[in-house]
């Protein structure tokens, strides 16, 4: 049965307008959704499926209703919105000139009524799950959700889980929580099951659960997590799996939130929580932005030695007791990706500010060893060394981050609940972005997460498209200004004597941790390797005299020796082994596939090819605010031929970009001129005065929180009550 998916403002009707129908679901599953209802025979109708706060509305046209039965076959409809992340949808019907809303006589409890899952094979934590149910309230009317698998089963049961205790250990960690229901829990836990955070690769280790108590609507368990098992990097999250007659799905429940006593406990320094496993890596738990229990296994950094940590604890009293004087100087940190680049937005941004002697208390942190060091000579005096006893003193009592990646960048990636993490997290940071936004979605990077507090954008659509809508942002809180980099840029092709293709795919978060061998069984291995090695290919770059720069992203170092090359017509480079940004400019077309440096090509007025074998499964996972086919710049290709074939267009037309890709220009760029820096400065420079003042701090913001709910739900009864609320309650406040 076919569907099409219209916006609400072209629907005849108004969906604000309705009336009742009572209506008995016949089947609800991934096939099709049937209907009973008490209407005249032979009737048709429309049936409409409208996403809540969405314009998007289903509507399947000339609905047959035989005895009283109406049927959609929704399956493509289910696949389609696969794509959305969890949304509530209301169904409504159409018979002639009247809209009804389905209305179903069930009880409050029994209102869920059918899960699907459109995929059941080997299906994952993060598997799309559809919900038929009723919506609450004296009437019900009909409804569908939308989730993963484990927060539609924790929907549909309407569970409640709590880590009581945690106890820790050198061989592991003990723990006891608490399942609860206000209706019956109907559940048997089987055993629980640590899952690594990611949507691809299913990788899981299974732990035994032991029920301490069980009744109508509570159940206590306990568990231990401990070494055993195949774990890779990083970040994992316990599960309890679970049978129920009221759940036909694999059933998963999220172990998330702690006592704040549990949680004090938890949020420590992982060196003091942490368990050695071999190799040198170390396994610990930890808190969440938002406040959640999780884990993390992970290599230790060369840097995490007992040394260095000595000096940052010292280091970090000093600053403490200092904090008085170097809080008056209202020091700026600068600095890019994991402290090791020096050629981005926050380098370039520096250097303004340092040559024009904007902000005599700005500086800036890279790592000894990095190659782009040498392009602080000249601004020494203003450089931290990573990791040095003047770096931490300066990086804990600095008022301001200036960066293009997040915070704790500047840091350790890793490390969220030292004391030196904990006064970042207080820091305000004025975000200068690595690239252009669009190509794949950052959740990271939205207000709600509280990582970053002001953005500089490159384009007032970016700003009214993306970061306001979409991130969250007040906008005032973003400023339109270009990027610092794009000051220097300028067409380098003429100084290089061929013409180069800059091929630069970027990374796969379900590769985090793959193996070397499991690399190379890998479609990205495969595809690219095929592109490089392509005779046809060679035969045209050494024809053309033209060469590819083959440039992989910094995540993919461990992998760059895999990769056949042909050294007469390709070379290959490594992160920092050469300037990305200088490259870009003498490069005549680049070929990547959802990075953002695509942009930069096509600020420059050169010509982009999308190379998207794996669109599919990077949408599933990453997703993206633009859509591929309509917004994007340049060629679309799928396969490694596709991509010869459009570089074969380049070459024969001297890279001159499509006029239709050209003229899309003025909708994406703003400023082409060299003051993008200068804008930047003076708009932190016209909120420096909030930008600089601390954030509070997010332990205490969790703990008041959840402690003030706590009180809220307090039975007030005679005295007794009373003097237990009433202290609680000056705690919260302090």
């Amino acid at each position: 049965m076919s569907f099409k998916i219209v916006d609400k403002s072209e629907l005849n009707v108004d969906l604000r307008k309705s009336n009742q129908l009572l209506t008995e679901v016949t089947v609800a599953s991934k096939d099709k959704l049937g209907l009973k209802l008490d209407v005249t025979e032979g009737t048709t109708a429309v049936v409409m499926i409208a996403i809540r706060k969405s314009s998007d509305v289903a509507v399947f046209e000339e609905v047959s209703i035989k005895n009283g039965q109406l049927e959609i076959a929704w399956m493509d409809l289910l696949q389609q919105w696969h794509d959305h992340s969890k949304f509530y949808a209301d169904v409504f019907i159409k018979i002639e000139d009247q809209l009804f809303k389905p209305i179903l006589d069930v009880e409050e409890k029994s209102r869920f009524l059918s899960e699907i899952a459109v995929n059941e094979e080997n299906i994952s934590k993060d598997q799309p799950v559809y919900l038929v149910y009723g919506t609450k309230g004296t009437t019900m009317t009909l409804a569908i959700t939308k989730g993963t698998l484990y927060q539609m089963a924790a929907e549909k049961l309407r569970t409640s889980i709590q880590v009581t205790k945690f106890k820790m250990s050198k061989t592991g960690y003990r723990f006891e929580l608490e399942i609860s229901s206000d209706d019956e829990l109907n559940i048997e836990p089987q055993k629980f099951a640590m899952i690594q955070r990611t949507t691809i690769e299913n990788r899981e280790i299974d732990y035994p659960v032991e029920i301490s108590q069980k009744s109508a609507k509570e159940i206590i368990l306990r568990g231990k997590i401990d070494k055993h098992g195949e774990w890779v990097p990083f970040n994992w999250d316990l599960y309890i799996e679970f049978t129920s007659d009221n759940w036909s799905l694999r059933g998963l429940l999220e172990v998330k939130k702690m006592l704040p006593l549990v949680a004090l406990k938890v949020d420590q320094d992982q060196f003091k929580k942490k368990i050695d496993l071999p190799d040198s890596h170390i396994m610990y738990p930890y808190m969440t932005v938002a406040g959640n229990l999780a884990f993390t296994y992970r290599p230790l950094e060369a840097y995490e030695t007992p040394k260095v940590l000595r000096t940052e604890r010292w280091a970090v009293r000093y600053a403490k007791l200092m904090s008085p004087i170097y809080r008056r100087r209202n020091i700026w940190i600068g600095y890019e990706k994991n402290s090791f680049g020096a050629h981005d937005n926050g380098y370039h941004f520096f250097k303004y500010v340092y040559e024009n002697n904007k902000h005599p208390e700005m500086y800036y942190v890279i790592r000894e060893n990095s190659p782009e060091n040498k392009n602080l000579d000249g601004m020494r005096d203003k450089t931290l060394k990573f990791m040095s006893w003047k770096y931490f003193v300066y990086l804990y009592s600095a008022r301001l981050l200036v960066s293009s990646d997040s915070k704790f960048h500047v840091y350790n990636m890793q490390r969220r609940d030292s004391a030196l993490a904990k006064a970042l997290m207080r820091k305000k940071n004025v975000f200068l972005q690595h690239g252009v936004n669009g190509m794949k979605k950052v959740p990271v990077f939205h207000q709600s997460q509280g990582w970053l507090d002001f953005i500089i954008a490159p384009s007032q659509f970016e700003k009214d498209h993306i970061t306001v809508p979409l991130w969250g942002y007040e906008a005032n809180d973003v400023a339109v200004t270009g990027y610092a980099r794009w000051d220097s840029y300028e067409d380098k092709t003429g100084s290089i004597p061929f013409k180069q293709i800059f091929v630069m795919p970027t990374w796969r978060n379900w590769m985090e941790g793959m193996s070397r061998e499991k690399f190379v069984t890998t479609p990205f291995y495969h595809e690219y390797q095929n592109f490089l090695n392509s005779p046809e290919l060679k035969e045209m770059l050494k024809e053309s005299n033209t060469r590819i720069a083959f440039f992989l992203h910094p995540y993919f170092k461990d992998y760059v020796d895999l990769f056949d090359i042909d050294e007469s017509v390709i070379d290959k480079y490594g992160y920092l082994e050469v300037d990305m940004g200088e490259e870009i400019q003498k490069s005549s077309l680049m070929i990547s596939d959802y990075s953002s440096v695509l942009w930069d090509m096509y600020y420059l007025k050169k010509p982009t090819i999308f190379f998207q074998f794996d669109r599919e499964a990077y949408l599933q996972d990453e997703g993206a605010y633009l859509d591929y086919d309509n917004d994007a710049f340049g060629d679309m290709t799928f396969t490694a031929d596709e991509t010869i074939i459009a570089i074969k267009k380049y070459i024969h037309n001297d890279f001159v970009e499509d006029d239709e890709i050209e003229r899309l220009r003025p909708k994406y760029f703003n400023y082409v001129d060299k003051n993008n820096a200068k804008r930047i400065y003076q708009a932190i420079s016209a909120n420096e005065e909030r930008l600089t003042e601390l954030k509070e701090d997010i332990t205490t913001r969790r703990i008041k929180k959840r402690v003030k709910a706590k009180v809220a739900k307090l039975p007030i009864v005679g005295k007794v009550a009373k003097k237990v609320s009433k202290p609680l309650k000056k705690f919260v406040r302090r």
